[in-house]
């Protein structure tokens, strides 16, 4: 990844705690790759402005991107033209979950109604599983969709209290395909 051996010399952790007070995250990042500025544009393909290193930014947040007329929450970052693409909250909300590299504790069937989450402290949400197979799986929401979801997250299916197992999510979509 672009990381490669940044965090080599930390000890694992759960969170960034390593970092000391004086020390952020982005001060951290900046001394072991080089960033640079590329173009904010909106979900409807307007320039809206720049950022200092798509590195520095997530799907979901809405901090420290210095737009006027906002709120702007990031959607995606497309790594590979070091471009923000920004929208409304609304616009991060996910009906439909493709999932790479499942991992199954108890094997689930197609059609059966699960719970899935994708944040750390987040309510499970209800789900559907639509696709299953070795190489990946996908999930429908059934009530309300999942807000901020992101490549690489982890998606933990659940049944009741049982976690079922997860993936790593590859894709999400605003509508059921």
């Amino acid at each position: 990844g672009i990381f490669g051996d940044m965090f080599s010399d930390v000890r694992e952790s759960v969170d960034l705690c390593f970092l000391s007070e004086r020390k952020t995250l982005r001060n951290f990042i900046s001394a072991k790759i080089k960033a640079k500025k590329g173009p904010i544009i909106s979900s409807q393909g307007d320039l809206l402005g720049y950022h200092e290193g798509a590195v520095f930014y997530t799907v979901g947040q809405r901090e420290g991107l210095g737009l006027s007329n906002g709120p702007w929450y990031v959607l995606s970052v497309k790594e590979h033209d070091n471009t923000l693409i920004v929208g409304r909250k609304t616009d991060l909300y996910r009906r439909t979950i493709k999932c790479l590299c499942p991992h199954w504790l108890e094997r689930p069937k197609i059609g059966e109604a699960y719970t899935a989450q994708h944040r750390y402290k987040t309510t499970p949400k209800p789900v559907v599983l639509s696709h299953l197979d070795k190489h990946e799986f996908t999930v429908e929401a059934l009530e309300s969709p999942l807000w901020g979801v992101a490549p690489g997250q982890s998606l933990v299916i659940y049944d009741r209290e049982v976690v079922m197992g997860g993936g790593i999510i590859a894709d999400s979509t605003n509508s059921s395909s």
